[in-house]
């Protein structure tokens, strides 16, 4: 059955389900971020984290999405990138308890 849709539905629909960086910006976070504690995503939409790390030899670092995790062991720079879903947690830490690491820098885009 044919059904008439205004322009105005459309138009909210679109908005609504825009894609992961549509209106959104990288933002350096390094300053309101820290390993080991956990985040959540509250932007109702997806975003994307990186995570850069120096003088990482040795270092096994995870990063967890909600129960998921994903360990990273790269020697001297470990560098993370994770979408986020909305309303998802996440978290970077390192499983080893080292702590001959440079934590550089973390960015999202959001």
């Amino acid at each position: 059955e044919d059904v008439a849709v205004t322009e105005k539905a459309v138009s909210d629909a679109i908005e609504a389900n825009k894609s992961i960086g549509i209106d959104q910006a990288w933002q350096d976070v390094t300053s309101q971020r820290r390993l080991n504690e956990t985040y959540t995503n509250t932007t109702g939409k997806p975003i994307y984290v990186q995570v850069n790390i120096n003088n990482a030899g040795n270092v096994l670092f995870t990063f967890k999405i909600n129960n998921t995790e994903i360990e990273h062991n790269e020697d001297h720079r470990c560098v993370m990138n994770y979408i986020i879903p909305p309303n998802a947690t996440y978290k970077v830490y390192s499983q080893n308890g080292a702590t001959n690491y440079v934590y550089t820098k973390w960015y999202e885009l959001r």
